[in-house]
């Protein structure tokens, strides 16, 4: 995975995500018909929890 997140720069973490799914897709990173993984499954890949309710 080529997302990395940085909670404590302030910039809220969707930001920092569509910024980085950009770049991938402008920089040929991310081509045309790759997918990207389900909001979850992210969420695992990058260590966030959600608080339990």
């Amino acid at each position: 995975m080529f997302l990395k997140l940085t909670p404590t720069t302030g910039q809220p973490l969707y930001l920092q995500l569509m910024q980085q799914i950009r770049h991938a897709a402008e920089t040929g990173a991310l081509k045309d018909g790759d997918q990207l993984p389900g909001i979850r499954t992210l969420a695992e890949e990058l260590l966030l929890t959600t608080p339990n309710a």
